[in-house]
């Protein structure tokens, strides 16, 4: 039930309000410039210290990660429900150090000029997180450390398919919540202004692609050189 809650609720929402903005009327006070009125006894100012009323639009310099985050807030929620109550607390952690990972990459990129080559040291930083929490959340590369009552979740009786996914992602959460992250990294503190955004998104798509795309290329790196080094040392 709770996660039907999170997948129909949370992406119901997502869908509602694709955009995180909000309006605010602040009185901002402003000091008016003297101007002179012809009258018959000579030159009169308007008086000083006036407020008038603007538009301050909150979200604007974030409005596409921000939107993008809040389906990825859906994906943790799942994940969070079929872990364990530690596994939960540092899979927390990771969604935090994402959300970090991809502010701090954005400021670098404000700094240096040859940006692009940042994109795939973000998504090997980012791969190398999803690494730390798999063991972190007490999971090992053994059938052994498989948390098997993880399966019961939300389950009275044995069901192959259901608990089948929910052990899968109990044991690959940290990985799919990683990879529900990578087009953050492409998308955070992009504004509404952007007109690269705008006029291009094939742009913005093939960047995210790519990135996805080395993601899974790390992993296949991982996996194939893991695979050698055992048929080497075997």
């Amino acid at each position: 039930m709770a996660v039907g809650v999170a997948l129909g609720g949370g992406l119901a929402a997502w869908y509602a309000s694709p955009f995180c903005l909000d309006v605010e009327l602040p009185n901002v006070p402003i000091l008016s410039q003297p101007q002179a009125l012809p009258t018959n006894k000579g030159a009169s100012r308007a008086p000083a210290g006036q407020s008038q009323r603007t538009a301050v639009i909150l979200g604007y310099g974030n409005a596409y990660g921000a939107a993008y985050l809040i389906f990825v807030t859906v994906v943790f929620c799942v994940l969070f429900l079929v872990q364990q109550p530690m596994g939960g607390i540092m899979l927390s952690l990771l969604f935090i150090e994402l959300i970090l990972c991809a502010e701090l990459f954005d400021a670098l990129r404000d700094t240096i000029e040859e940006a692009s080559s940042l994109l795939c040291a973000q998504v090997i930083l980012m791969a190398q997180l999803s690494y730390v929490s798999y063991f972190a959340t007490g999971h090992q590369f053994t059938l052994v450390s498989i948390q098997w009552s993880t399966a019961f979740v939300g389950v009275r009786e044995m069901q192959l398919v259901v608990c089948g996914i929910i052990v899968a992602l109990n044991t690959l959460g940290s990985f799919v919540l990683t990879a529900a992250c990578m087009p953050l990294a492409v998308l955070w503190n992009e504004s509404l202004g952007t007109q690269l955004l705008r006029l291009a998104p094939d742009n913005y798509i093939s960047r995210i692609t790519g990135a996805g795309a080395a993601y899974a290329a790390y992993h296949a790196v991982v996996a194939v050189s893991s695979a050698a080094c055992a048929a080497w040392f075997r």
